[in-house]
Parts: structure tokens; C-alpha cells; sequence
């Protein structure tokens, strides 16, 4: 249950992240922020739910999704470390990062040693399938917002 708590996110926030800079800036100058974008949705999308019911599945869409999202986020930890006068964006800068760092390690943890409290799900039926609706609730949330506020 730990995995996907910390694959939801890291997924989100980095999609926060990214899109928060698009927003301000004229478009993307590398294809980092497009390949987080990508990694955010394998993430939090396909992984966590995949990851309840299957779990070596969800392990592999997690490294998947992890090995897209880490070069933006050791990029963006880069920029806030040489830009000294914003330092205030530190922790902001940092969560997401770390959080991606964070899924790797329990990625590659839960590949080790299967049998890990990582893994651990509830037993209920119905809670499963909580688990499994939630990431695709909320992408479908965003999206509503996203069509509305366009039209």
C-alpha cells in the first residue's frame, strides 16, 4: 500500500510541477518536461492501479513511469541548487524529486525482496477497487475541468 501512495504522489506532483511551469513560460524548451508529463501518467495512471491486483505488472509500468520522470526531476533539482536567489522554491523543488527518488528505491526494494510490507493491499473487494478507481477518478476530474474551462 506504501508503493502506491508514493506513486500517486510523485506522479502528481511532478505533473503539478510541469504543468505549473508551462503555464508560465512559453512552451517546452526540452523534451524533459514532455517526458514527465508521459512518466506522470504511466505513473499514477497505469501503475498504481495495476499494482493492487498484479503486482509484478504494476512494477514494471512503475519503473517505467519512474525512468520517464527521473531526468526532468534531477534537471529541475539542478536549476533550483544553481539558482541561489530562489531559494525559497527549495522545498518545492525538492518534494517532487524526492519523491520520485523515493518510488525508484521502493521500486527496485519491492523487486528484491517480493514478499515486503510495500506490497500489502487490503482484502476487501470493495476497497480494491476504491484503490483501483482513484488515480482514474482523478485524471477524468482533471480532464472534466480542463474541457470546461476551454469552452
Amino acid at each position: 500500500m506504501r508503493i502506491y501512495v508514493v506513486y500517486l504522489l510523485a506522479a502528481l506532483l511532478s505533473f503539478y510541477m510541469v504543468m505549473l511551469y508551462y503555464g508560465v513560460s512559453a512552451g517546452f524548451a526540452s523534451p524533459f518536461p514532455v517526458l514527465a508529463l508521459v512518466g506522470s501518467l504511466v505513473l499514477s495512471a497505469m501503475a498504481a492501479p495495476t499494482l493492487v491486483y498484479h503486482a509484478r505488472v504494476g512494477l514494471w509500468l512503475g519503473a517505467l513511469g519512474c525512468g520517464l520522470l527521473l531526468p526532468y526531476s534531477v534537471m529541475f533539482l539542478g536549476n533550483v541548487v544553481m539558482e541561489w536567489r530562489w531559494v525559497w522554491l527549495m522545498p518545492l523543488g525538492l518534494l517532487p524529486g524526492g519523491l520520485v527518488l523515493v518510488s525508484s528505491y521502493c521500486t527496485a526494494r519491492a523487486w528484491i525482496q517480493p514478499a515486503t510490507c510495500l506490497l500489502r493491499f487490503p482484502v476487501h473487494r470493495w476497497l480494491k477497487r476504491c484503490l483501483v478507481l482513484l488515480p482514474l477518478l482523478l485524471w477524468g476530474s482533471y480532464l472534466i475541468s480542463i474541457r470546461t474551462a476551454f469552452n
